[in-house]
């Protein structure tokens, strides 16, 4: 038997195959972009992410070269994105991810209409344009034939899951994303569905992860490049962070864990007992663990190694560069950690919590004549280390004091980047020794599907060892501490001139 572990992300799609032990055996990795033709706008096609789930597919099982074998496949999957299909579950649009800003202002109609405490007691989320409602209400107003003609209102997992042939169903932990999921019930609110005038029948079933689904019909598996010999069993996956969390073995109360990709997003497990008023005050949500009776918490820099990519892409001379993935950002980044006087903030997407500001946006600070590249490519790594202090601070207050912080994703391969982050937060980075993440998760939760695994806690601590530490250093911590404090009163002092700029663009969909 073998473990296929799929990781559809934001940006590019990882396929990981793993035997009964999760000792990786191969993996391979398609890249693709995401679109933004306007501000605000960001949108990804889903049948890219099906052709090159299975072009990567088809490679290594070509490199195996198995006529007799048995599988069994879950999937880790990006959150919060809205599908809109027919009856052939064809996509009528481009898929709207949760960076995309264009139904910002439903946040408010929401909020006025529907109590903002009564939604978060239900949800664990608030009104927030990353919400498939918001989405789905900014659809009626701007594309009404398509919103009522649309057979199916979808997200990534259960589309995925009917391309292989299957009863679109999403799990608990991507549901949690839609703002009329009933955390608590595991059910749709159907008085939030009334107000919004969504069908359920529309909307996919419902099913927690790790559950056995099915085995694949002769037909897919022909599409996918399995043997006719093959069984392939299917298992319900979860959410990328969630499944983050599970691969990184971050599944104890207070444990986060941080993916360093294009987006810089945390996932902390929340303690047993939580003051759930102090989380809606603080303004993080409450999600749904892929472990029963688990919950967690997130923190999201939409353009936290994006920022990187942004600068390599429009500001260095390595913009070009052969490799776009580690030579390039490597030259770029250097070894020499030298804090200087420049500040950056890193909002070129607007912020996650506990702010939720779509309209923020970047800035340098400080610049002079005597400013150099490598002080502006620093101030960009520190300014993305400032938004998880922050971050830490606020969780602090509402009661979660994060005990451990375990990092993966590509970002965390700069081990400059890393010791920054632990100078600036003061904690100490634990770097893993496998940077599967979203696959290993995935895999994890085919094997419990099965029965392979009993106890997913117990495998996931097992699975991930720690392969370098970073530990704070007091070389820097002073003038950190008041970069620190001009960062955050940055931030403050420009929102308002951010809006005004913000307001020149705006644009009717």
């Amino acid at each position: 038997m073998k473990i296929i572990g799929v990781d559809v992300g934001t940006s590019g799609l990882k396929i990981s195959v793993y035997d009964t032990k999760v000792n990786i055996l191969e993996s391979d990795i398609e890249n693709y972009t995401v679109q933004s033709p306007f501000p605000g706008i960001v949108e990804l096609d889903p049948m890219i992410t099906w052709r090159a789930f299975k072009r990567k597919l088809s490679h290594l099982l070509k490199s195996e070269n198995v006529e007799d074998q048995e599988y069994i496949m879950s999937f880790s999957v990006l959150g919060d994105a809205l599908i809109v299909a027919d009856e052939k579950f064809y996509p009528i649009l481009p898929s709207i991810l949760s960076s995309d800003t264009r139904s910002t202002a439903y946040s408010k109609i929401i909020r006025k209409q529907l109590s903002g405490r009564k939604l978060y007691s239900t949800t664990g989320r608030f009104p927030h344009p990353m919400s498939i409602l918001n989405r789905l209400l900014w659809l009626q107003d701007h594309n009404v034939v398509i919103f009522k003609e649309a057979r199916w209102y979808l997200d990534y997992p259960s589309w995925i899951l009917s391309k292989l042939g299957f009863t679109p169903l999403t799990d608990y932990s991507s549901a949690s994303g839609t703002l009329y999921f009933d955390i608590y019930k595991k059910d749709y609110d159907k008085e939030i569905l009334s107000w919004a005038n969504i069908p359920r029948e529309k909307l996919p079933s419902l099913i927690s992860s790790g559950k056995y689904i099915g085995n694949l019909s002769e037909k897919v598996k022909q599409e996918l490049g399995f043997s006719k010999k093959c069984n392939v069993s299917v298992v319900s996956g979860g959410m990328d962070q969630i499944c983050n969390a599970l691969g990184t073995g971050t599944v104890r109360p207070n444990q986060m864990v941080c993916s360093i990709g294009t987006v810089e997003a945390t996932t902390t497990v929340l303690p047993d007992e939580i003051n759930q008023e102090e989380l809606f005050l603080k303004n993080y949500f409450c999600s749904v663990s892929a472990i029963p009776d688990q919950f967690v918490t997130f923190s999201f820099l939409w353009a936290g190694g994006g920022s990187l990519r942004w600068y390599k892409d429009n500001l260095s001379d390595l913009g070009n560069h052969v490799d776009s993935n580690h030579m390039a950002y490597d030259d770029i980044v250097g070894n020499e950690i030298k804090p200087n006087k420049e500040i950056f903030l890193p909002y070129l997407s607007g912020t996650g919590p506990p702010f939720w500001d779509s309209m923020a946006r970047g800035a340098f600070l400080g610049l002079d004549l005597s400013s150099k590249k490598q002080n502006m490519v620093d101030s960009l790594l520190e300014g993305v280390c400032f938004d998880l202090r922050h971050n830490l601070e606020q969780l602090k207050k509402a009661g979660i004091e994060v005990k451990r912080i375990s990092v993966v994703g590509g970002g965390s391969k700069s081990s400059k980047w890393l010791q920054i982050k632990s100078d600036i937060i003061k904690k100490p980075i634990y770097r893993l020794e496998r940077q599967e993440g979203g696959s290993l998760g995935a895999a994890l939760l085919a094997g419990y599907g099965v029965g392979l695994f009993k106890d997913l806690t117990e495998i996931a601590q097992k699975v991930n060892q720690v392969g370098q530490v970073f530990y704070p250093s007091d070389q820097f911590s002073k003038l950190y501490d008041q970069k620190y404090k001009i960062f955050t009163e940055a931030y403050s002092k420009l929102r308002n001139i951010h809006k005004k700029i913000n307001s020149i663009y705006q644009f009717d969909v």
